[in-house]
C-alpha cells in the first residue's frame, strides 16, 4: 500500500491511500511511469497545477482509465476525481501545505 500524504499544518495530515491494484489508474491519471517521484514535499502552489492537470486528464482519458480499473476497485472514475478534488481543496485551504508521495507504507 502507498500514500499520497498532504501535510496541512503543524501535525495535521491528510492521506489518500493508493492500493496496489489502483496504481495503473493513478499512473494514467498523473501521466507518469512511476508514482514514487510524483511529489517530494511539494508546496501547494506547485502541486495545485499538477492536480489540475490530473483532473483534466481524468476527464479526457476516462475510457482508458476505466479499462485499467480492476474488479477489486470500488472507486470508479468518479471516485478518483473526488479524491483529486479533495487533495486540491486541502492545498487551496492550507497555502503552506506540502504534499509528499506516493510513499510506500506497511
Amino acid at each position: 500500500m502507498k500514500l499520497i500524504e498532504t501535510l496541512l499544518s503543524g501535525s495535521s495530515v491528510e492521506n489518500v491511500v493508493v492500493y496496489d491494484y489502483q496504481e495503473a489508474a493513478w499512473k494514467l491519471i498523473f501521466d507518469v511511469d512511476d508514482l514514487s517521484g510524483l511529489f517530494d514535499m511539494t508546496a501547494s502552489v506547485d502541486a495545485i497545477p499538477v492536480i489540475d492537470a490530473a483532473v483534466a486528464r481524468l476527464a479526457e482519458r476516462s475510457d482508458d482509465i476505466r479499462r485499467v480499473i480492476t474488479s477489486e476497485e470500488k472507486l470508479g472514475v468518479r471516485g478518483y476525481r473526488t479524491r483529486l478534488l479533495s487533495i486540491r481543496r486541502d492545498l487551496v485551504n492550507y497555502p503552506d501545505a506540502r504534499i509528499s508521495g506516493v510513499i510506500e507504507v506497511e
